[in-house]
């Protein structure tokens, strides 16, 4: 828009849109889709890759992702990019937690910490030390998954990505895993987490681990206000529908049962 001052300027106006980063939990039909979408990129271009062949499922009773480790981890983000969505970085899952978004018995996996080209996972550090430092990066580097990437191959090896958001390095990462991790280490790759206890932990060398206690249960993204109150409304919307879809189920079961025990089987 172009307007005229009181001396006779033009004056060019330029809107200005207001965007709020959020956090959401990540569950129902949406968290089941990724789930299938990333099961098919494994079937399809990672095929008997050991490290995909570790425990991942959608959970049908909490609607939730059960199973998460570093390349299962990538492949969602890679997915929820297209929804204009993506994992929490580790700063992000701090700050879920000082606001006990968190619950214990499960944990969580938030990108990786490269420190350097030792063991453990020397071949990956090696990898992605060369790549920091074209790059001019100096270590240790926090990586969040979004930072990372899996080029279509049977080694299913890491890069870095051109995505550098929530990616620390140097001096600010060391301050930042020394004042928010309990457990850290000096070498290799390692993975970050959160652990079933609540540890944040920045020293996890079982980079494709997995089991059913793994939850990828949050994620982020951008909007206006308007767009933001959309997602909310069909979010709680789409969360009605589950709970009421599992208490009719549940009745059924139920009622059936009852059939049955009455009918003495």
């Amino acid at each position: 828009m172009e307007k005229t001052s009181n001396n006779g300027e033009k004056i060019i106006l330029m809107p200005v849109i207001e965007r709020f980063a959020y956090a959401k939990p990540f569950r129902g039909d949406d968290a089941r889709e990724i789930c299938n979408a990333v099961a098919q990129r494994v079937s399809r271009d990672f095929k008997d890759a050991l490290k995909f062949s570790a425990y991942f499922k959608f959970n049908e009773e909490t609607g939730e992702i059960n199973g998460s480790n570093l390349y299962y981890c990538i492949l969602i983000n890679d997915e929820l990019r297209k929804a204009g969505l993506h994992l929490p970085s580790v700063q992000i899952g701090k700050m879920l937690d000082t606001k006990k978004k968190l619950t214990n018995g499960v944990y969580r996996d938030y990108g990786v910490a490269v420190y350097d080209r030792q063991n453990p996972n020397s071949d990956l550090a090696k990898k992605l030390i060369a790549e920091a430092n074209e790059r001019g990066w100096k270590t240790p580097i926090l990586a969040p998954f979004s930072a990372l990437r899996i080029p279509r191959s049977s080694k299913v090896s890491v890069s870095f990505s051109d995505d550098t958001m929530g990616l620390l390095t140097g001096k600010e990462a060391q301050e930042y895993i020394q004042k928010n991790f309990i457990y850290m280490e000096s070498s290799g790759v390692q993975g970050l987490a959160r652990s079933r206890y609540g540890y944040w932990l920045a020293y996890w060398g079982l980079l494709a681990d997995s089991d059913e206690d793994g939850r990828v249960d949050w994620v982020c993204g951008e909007a206006t206000r308007a767009e933001l109150e959309a997602k909310i409304a069909d979010d709680i919307e789409k969360e009605h529908k589950r709970q009421l879809d599992n208490f009719v189920s549940n009745l059924n079961k139920r009622k059936n049962r009852a059939l049955e025990i009455l009918r003495g089987k």
